[in-house]
Order: structure tokens, then sequence, then C-alpha cells
């Protein structure tokens, strides 16, 4: 009995070190993919400081970032637009980027405001890390660490990045030309991205719900730095997957429950004086009642559609209209000016007058 007692021992053992050294291989490469994907290095980029040293180059005419927020040369919102970026000529202007590949990754630090811009392909922007808004004629998006944002060609934005202690966020923004979209969208692949059609809104995705995307992104940067930054197999694969991951967040998101449409319609409606009884009252619940379904299809509070609504008013007063910002706290239902100060300042990390900064700049300038 001695005998098979040894060998099973010895089984258990052998068993337990395979097993052991199995996990170390797997935390070492899930280690790697992670210190992969806080790094900004070893990616294309372009080198703002270079081009504010050297005035007049042709990459000049179509960087997103500007040295100098005095030339920001026309409001988001206007007619004019003074950038136009060009796939072609920024492969020109980054080394490491393929023309011929129709895809890129471009690695940024983002430490000045952006002149008005749109480009001629899909940017898939991740945020590494730090937090900035993206701003268009119609929409704010607040998007911070963690957080992906498609956007769409031909849609005029403006990015200001948030700049904390000097240091700005950084982004890896992943560009799709019309040739690898053309590519990606054949009958005979799966999860054709779904991206947002040319002059459609752009789509945010939280980190939240973008958890797949992120890991598919640090596999897909990973090959495409050992691809040499070239779209080989490893990279393609890497891609789909990317597109199945972005595919499946951005349907999850666009499906919206019906009692939050209700709900968000009365808080539209009632903007100035609205509260959880005021809403229940409308839709003939009891306010715990609507505070549970609430939460269960959606996952927030009330609360947080009241407050989301009337921020979103108040950006649209501040950025559209001088009027002052105690009679916006008041006309969004503010009664105390610091109190929407406070809420402000929280959710666009910077304060009601320093964001209508960013438009009164690019007036100015027009």
């Amino acid at each position: 009995m001695l005998i098979p007692s040894y060998f099973l021992v010895l089984q258990r053992f052998l068993l337990y070190e395979y097993q052991l050294l199995l996990y170390s291989d797997l935390m070492r490469a899930t280690t790697n993919a992670d210190q992969r994907s806080t790094a900004t290095a070893n990616l294309p980029s372009l080198d703002i400081e270079l081009l504010r040293r050297t005035p007049g180059t042709e990459a000049e005419s179509y960087i997103d970032l500007a040295p100098d927020t005095e030339r920001l040369d026309a409001p988001v919102a206007g007619e004019t637009i003074v950038n136009d970026a060009n796939f072609s000529r920024l492969c020109q202007a980054v080394p490491g980027l393929r023309e011929e590949d129709g895809f890129g990754v471009i690695a940024q630090r983002l430490g000045y405001r952006s002149q008005p811009i749109r480009h001629d392909y899909v940017s898939l922007t991740h945020l590494v890390d730090g937090s900035m808004l993206l701003i268009t004629a119609h929409e704010v998006y607040v998007v911070e660490a963690g957080d992906f944002i498609a956007i769409p060609k031909q849609v005029p934005h403006v990015i200001a990045p948030i700049v904390r202690g000097g240091k700005g966020p950084a982004e890896w923004d992943l560009l799709f030309s019309d040739g690898i979209v053309q590519h990606l969208t054949q009958p005979f692949l799966q999860d054709a991205p779904m991206f947002p059609p040319a002059e459609s809104a752009c789509v945010h995705i939280p980190a939240a719900q973008a958890r797949a995307m992120k890991s598919c992104t640090n596999r897909m940067v990973s090959a495409y730095r050992e691809s040499g930054f070239r779209l080989d197999l490893a990279v393609f694969g890497a891609i789909m997957e990317l597109c199945h991951a972005y595919n499946a967040a951005a349907t999850q998101l666009g499906k919206v429950p019906e009692i939050q449409k209700r709900v968000q319609r009365i808080i539209d409606d009632n903007l100035a004086d609205i509260d959880i009884d005021t809403i229940a009252q409308h839709l003939g619940y009891s306010a715990g009642y609507l505070s549970r379904r609430l939460k269960k299809e959606t996952g927030r509070t009330v609360g947080s559609f009241i407050l989301e609504a009337r921020l979103d008013t108040a950006q649209q007063y501040l950025s559209h209209t001088d009027m002052s910002v105690a009679r916006i706290a008041e006309r969004i239902g503010y009664a105390s000016v610091s109190y929407f100060y406070k809420a402000f300042s929280k959710r666009y990390h910077q304060t009601p007058l320093e964001y209508r900064a960013i438009f009164n700049d690019a007036q100015q300038s027009s």
C-alpha cells in the first residue's frame, strides 16, 4: 500500500506544480499586457513640440492639437472649419503609419486644446489616463480614463484635455480609413464594425461597458508593435476581435428601456422644478416603486437622470448664450449658485466660466 500512496502523492505534487507554472505564465503575460496598455511610448506619435518649432509645415494644417489656444479660428458649430485631417497626409507626417494599410495607431499625450477639426477617417479613441472633453456642434462628451469614443468621418469637433499638474491625458487613436473599413465589412466576415456613419453622432462607451474592448485593444496594440507597425494577419485578427467587442458594447448602449425614455421626457418638460415625487406622480407610480424599477432596468437613480439633464442644459446655455451663471442656475432648478458650480465642475472638470471660455476663445478668433 505504500507504493501506490507514494505515486498518488507524487502525481498530486506534479499536477500542482504544473498548475502553478501555468498560473505564473498567465500572470506574467497579463502583467506584461497591462504594462504595455499604460505606456504611450513605442507607438507612432505626433511630435507637437517639433511642429511648434517648425511652423508652416504641411503637417501643421491637419494635426489635431494646436499649441496655442489663440489659434482656435472658428467655433465648432460654425460653418467654417479650420482643419481637415487627411489620412494620406497624416501618414506622411507620422513615422510608422503606412497609407497602404489603411489603418494605424497613434499615441498622444494631450497638453493643448485642439483646433476645430474634422477628418476623412473613423477614429476610435481610447483614453489611457486622465480626462478630456470632446465637443461637437450638438453634444459634449466627458471622456474619462478607460473610456472609448468613436468619432465618425467629417464630424467637426474640438478636443479639450483636462490638464492637472502640468500633465494632460494620454490617448490611443485607432485610425480606420475607407480602405480598411471596406475590408472589414466584406460579406464573408462576421462582426463587421458598426462604426457610426459619416456626419453622425459620436459613440461614447464608458469604461464600465468597455472592459472587453480594453482587453482586445491591448492585444491588438501588442500585435501592432510586434509587427513593426504593419497590418499583418495577427493585427487584422486582433482588429476583428476588437470589432466584435465594440459592436457588443455599442449595441448594449443603444438599448434604452422604455421607463428611462418616459422619465427623461418628464424631466425635460419640467427641468426647473422636478423631483422624484413629481415624476412618479406623472407616471402613476409610487416614488419607491419608480426608484426600484429604474435602478433595476438602467442601473441608475432618478437623481442621476435629473442631474444629467440639468447639466446638459447648462452647458448649452454657457456655450451658446451670454446668460449669467446665476441666471442659468436658476433656470435649470438650482437655488444655490455655489452648489451649481460644484455639480458642474465635478462633471466637466472645470468651472462654468472656464467652460464658457472654450467657446469664447473660438468665436473671438473666427
